[in-house]
């Protein structure tokens, strides 16, 4: 597909085996291959550049930025600044694979960014999203990885500690703690991917990624979905949440369904 014109194949629903979703279950993170054709990743992709060009204001050099900032440029919610991306954001193929693996019946969205890693970029630190994410009831959060290139192996797709989503003194640990609890967890990755393959991962599951050795930029785009009657909990005075609730869900208190305009209900059974 060219000219921002999808296939129907982003509205067909892309059923998951008992054992993917037992295999998410025990580790925090799953491979499920080819989510998006190569057709529909042809036809959203130059929006999303085009986006990623006129949106990115850190124009420093690589040496001049912090861990993160070396390690990819990052942008928060495009579907809002483009229609097309929208459309691929909302697409019910992604949403109804959260709401199998998150074994709901339904998925709001939470957000959705872009992660492009410069050639010359550094590793991604080991991390969280459910450190500076918001925390709901139930404690459910999901994220897809998608590249929107092919990714070699040299730099490859996420890396996971494996089981470690269920741990309760894992969740929200600094670190140094994540660090030390590392040594006792296996690590597991899927190596390259190909444009429009996807991974899951929960948001407690730690997660890193390669430098980008080489000379093309590494592209991704990942979507973050929620529980459809997910429940806002306390923020309890963590600016990184209280920002988050701000901002990608205005409106809404603690204490209620996270059901503002910006988190519409993209999949419900």
């Amino acid at each position: 597909m060219e000219n921002g014109i999808f296939s129907s194949d982003l509205e067909k629903e892309m059923i998951l085996l008992p054992q993917q979703i037992e295999e998410y279950r025990s580790q925090g993170h799953l491979y499920v291959g080819q989510a998006a054709s190569r057709e529909d990743i042809a036809a959203v992709r130059p929006s999303i550049t085009e986006l990623v060009q006129a949106c990115s204001r850190d124009v420093r050099p690589l040496a001049e930025r912090d861990d993160f900032g070396k390690a990819f440029l990052q942008i928060i919610n495009l579907w809002q600044k483009n229609e097309q991306v929208k459309k691929f954001v909302y697409a019910r193929k992604f949403a109804r694979m959260a709401a199998d693996l998150m074994e709901v019946d339904g998925v709001r969205l939470y957000l959705d960014q872009v992660f492009f890693k410069e050639p010359g970029g550094g590793p991604t630190p080991w991390h969280q999203d459910g450190t500076y994410m918001l925390r709901f009831r139930p404690d459910k959060l999901i994220t897809l990885w998608m590249p929107l290139v092919d990714i070699p192996d040299e730099v490859g797709s996420l890396r996971f500690l494996s089981r470690a989503h269920d741990i309760e003194a894992m969740k929200g640990s600094d670190n140094v703690l994540l660090d030390a609890l590392r040594r006792g967890l296996p690590e597991a990755g899927y190596g390259g991917m190909k444009a429009g393959c996807a991974t899951f991962h929960a948001g407690w599951t730690p997660h890193s990624a390669l430098s980008n050795p080489t000379s093309s930029m590494r592209e991704v785009l990942t979507i973050t979905y929620i529980p459809d009657e997910a429940v806002v909990a306390d923020p309890a005075g963590n600016p990184a949440r209280e920002n988050h609730l701000r901002i990608y869900f205005p409106g809404v208190l603690p204490g209620a369904v996270a059901a503002s305009p910006l988190n519409p209900v993209l999949y419900r059974r």
